[in-house]
C-alpha cells in the first residue's frame, strides 16, 4: 500500500508539458474560427441546447461562443483527441464586460474546468464560459492578438489537467472514468467546496466525511494539478514577451519575482496569494524554470517546418529520400491503408527539419526528405484493423531536468524569494467578478471553491 501510495504521488508530481502538435492546432482553431466577430453582446445571449446547468436551467449561448466551440470541436476530432469542448457565456447581466471594467476590452473569460469524461458521448469534457460584452460594444478597441492568447492559454490549462488524469489513469491500469472518481476524492488533488451542499455531495460520492477547512483560494492553487496547470501557463505569458533566455535572465535579478508578476497574472495570483518562503512557492518556481525550459524547446522547433510520415511501428527513423508529408491526416489515412494491408502496426511520426532538406515529390502532397537519416517521434499509432488513434502519453516528463532544478535551486529561490523588494506586495492586480464558477481560472477570471 506505502509503495502504491509513492508511485501515485511521484505522478502527480511529475511536471506536464503539451504536445506541441496540439497546442498549435487548438490555437489555429482558435484564429481561424474569428469568434469575437460574431455577435457576443449582451442582448445576444440565449439559452443553450446542448448544456443543463445543475438547477435544471439551461447555459447560455452567443453566436460568437457556438461557432468557437465548433472549430475547437473540429479539431480535436482532427487531432484524434478524446476532447469535447463546451463554449458558454454568462447571463447574469452583473458579468457583462463594460467599458471601465478591469478586463475590458481584451479579456471576455469567465472561468473554465475540465470536467472529466462525459457519460453522454464518451469524451472528455473542458468548458469555457465567456462574458457578454456590453451593448453598442467597440470592437475596434479589441486586441484580438490578447483576446486568442487569452482562450489559448486556458486551453492549455485544462489540457494539463486532462493530460494529468490520463497519467494517472495509466499508471494505474485504469479507465478515464475510474480515475476521474478517484481524483475527486483525493482532497490533495481537489479541494472540496466550502458549502454544506459540497460537503454532502463529497461524501456521497466518495463514501467518507470530507475534511474539515478544505476550501478557499490558498487550498486551491496549491492542489499538486494547479501547481502545474499555472506553472505551464505562466511559463506560456512570461514567454510571450522575450525570448527563454531573457526570462532567465530577467527571473534571476534581484527584481526577479516583480517583473514576473507584472508580466504574468499566474505568477501574481501565487505570490499575492501565497507566502513568499512557502513549499508551494518553491513547487512552483521549480515547476516555472521547467515549463520554460521544455517550452523553450517547442519555440525553437517551431522555426522549422513540421512534416509526418507513416512507417511500419518497428522503427521511428526517417531516412534520406524517404516521403513525407505537411499533412497530419494525409500521414494518418496513409498509415490506416499500409496497416490493414500488411497486417502490422504503422506509426504515424513526426518530426520538425530544415525547409532546405524537404523537395516536392511527384506525388501531390508529399515531399522527399533530403537531410540526414534522424529518430522521429511517433503520434499515432494504426492497427491492423483499420483504428487510429493517438498514443497514450502525449506529454513529455522533465524528470531529469527537473531533478537538476531541485537540486540547484534552493539556493537561487531563497535569493529570489528573501530579498530585497520582493517581500513586498506590490501591482494592481485585478478586480473580477463575484461569485466564481468554475476551479480553474484563466488570467484575470474569479477562482472556484
Amino acid at each position: 500500500m506505502k509503495l502504491l501510495l509513492e508511485q501515485w504521488r511521484k505522478h502527480i508530481n511529475e511536471v506536464t508539458t503539451l504536445d506541441p502538435e496540439v497546442k498549435q492546432g487548438f490555437r489555429k482553431a482558435i484564429v481561424n474560427s474569428n469568434f469575437w466577430k460574431h455577435p457576443h453582446e449582451e442582448y445576444d445571449v440565449v439559452d443553450s441546447t446542448s448544456l443543463k446547468m445543475p438547477d435544471g436551467s439551461y447555459a447560455g449561448e452567443t453566436p460568437a461562443s457556438v461557432v468557437l466551440a465548433e472549430y475547437l470541436n473540429a479539431t480535436a476530432q482532427e487531432l484524434g483527441t478524446d476532447l469535447f469542448f463546451v463554449v458558454t457565456v454568462e447571463k447574469d447581466d452583473g458579468y457583462v464586460l463594460r467599458d471601465g471594467d478591469a478586463n475590458y476590452p481584451n479579456n471576455w473569460l469567465m472561468g473554465a474546468e475540465f470536467n472529466g469524461p462525459n457519460s453522454s458521448n464518451g469524451k472528455n469534457l473542458i468548458i469555457i464560459e465567456l462574458r457578454p460584452l456590453e451593448e453598442d460594444f467597440e470592437l475596434s478597441v479589441v486586441d484580438s492578438k490578447q483576446l486568442i492568447n487569452l482562450i489559448s492559454q486556458v486551453v492549455n490549462h485544462e489540457m494539463v489537467h486532462y493530460w494529468q488524469m490520463k497519467k494517472q489513469a495509466k499508471s494505474k491500469g485504469l479507465s478515464d472514468e475510474k480515475a476521474w472518481e478517484e481524483l475527486l476524492c483525493d482532497p490533495e488533488q481537489v479541494p472540496i467546496g466550502s458549502s454544506q451542499e459540497d460537503r454532502d455531495e463529497w461524501e456521497q460520492r466518495c463514501g467518507r466525511a470530507p475534511p474539515e477547512e478544505h476550501h478557499g483560494k490558498e487550498v486551491y492553487i496549491t492542489r499538486h494539478g494547479e501547481i502545474d496547470a499555472y506553472a505551464h501557463e505562466a511559463a506560456e505569458q512570461l514567454l510571450t514577451y522575450m525570448s527563454p533566455e531573457a526570462v532567465i535572465r530577467h527571473l534571476r535579478t534581484s527584481k526577479g519575482i516583480l517583473w514576473a508578476a507584472q508580466q504574468s497574472s499566474s505568477v501574481r495570483l501565487f505570490m499575492d496569494t501565497l507566502a513568499r518562503d512557502s513549499k508551494e512557492i518553491r513547487k512552483f518556481w521549480t515547476k516555472l524554470y521547467t515549463q520554460i525550459q521544455q517550452q523553450s524547446q517547442v519555440l525553437s522547433e517551431g522555426k522549422k517546418v513540421k512534416v509526418f510520415r507513416a512507417q511500419p511501428a518497428f522503427t521511428k527513423i526517417i531516412r534520406t529520400n524517404d516521403y513525407i508529408t505537411m499533412s497530419r491526416k494525409f500521414a494518418g489515412d496513409h498509415a490506416v491503408t499500409s496497416a490493414v494491408y500488411n497486417e502490422e502496426p504503422f506509426y504515424v511520426v513526426y518530426a520538425f527539419v530544415d525547409e532546405a532538406d524537404i523537395k516536392e515529390a511527384d506525388n501531390p502532397g508529399e515531399y522527399l526528405y533530403t537531410g540526414e537519416p534522424f529518430e522521429a517521434k511517433p503520434s499515432q499509432m494504426a492497427t491492423p484493423e483499420g483504428d487510429l488513434g493517438f498514443l497514450r502519453g502525449r506529454f513529455n516528463e522533465a524528470e531529469d531536468f527537473q531533478k537538476n532544478m531541485k537540486k540547484n535551486l534552493p539556493k537561487e529561490l531563497d535569493f529570489l524569494l528573501n530579498k530585497g523588494k520582493n517581500n513586498k506586495k506590490e501591482g494592481e492586480g485585478i478586480t473580477n467578478p463575484p461569485n466564481p464558477k468554475f476551479k480553474s481560472a484563466p488570467p484575470g477570471a474569479p477562482f472556484g471553491e
